[in-house]
């Protein structure tokens, strides 16, 4: 992956979850978080990561790494991140 100068080897595994920022998107993994220029479908259709699942319009979680889900929310740990309409039979469809 490739920031503001900067490049990074990230195993696929190790990505937490994608937020959308816009033009960007933040990679949140299990040692870093690193700001990438692309949107997130963009990212998603790139880097066809195996576990990454869009569960709103502005994030995407690998599942591995959720720890508690409920109808409008998963859990990364002790990070809350929402379930948009749209994605939550997706979501469900794996647990």
């Amino acid at each position: 992956l490739k920031d503001a100068g900067n490049v990074y080897q990230v195993l696929p595994d190790h990505i937490q979850y994608l937020e959308s920022l816009g033009n960007y998107v933040k990679v949140i993994t299990t040692t870093d978080t690193i700001i990438v220029k692309s949107g997130l479908q963009e990212f998603l259709d790139q880097y066809h990561i195996d576990g990454l699942c869009r569960i709103h319009k502005s994030f995407a979680v690998h599942l591995k790494y959720i720890t508690k889900m409920n109808h409008a929310t998963v859990w990364i740990g002790q990070q809350e991140l929402p379930i948009g309409r749209k994605y939550k039979e997706q979501i469900r469809r794996y647990f």
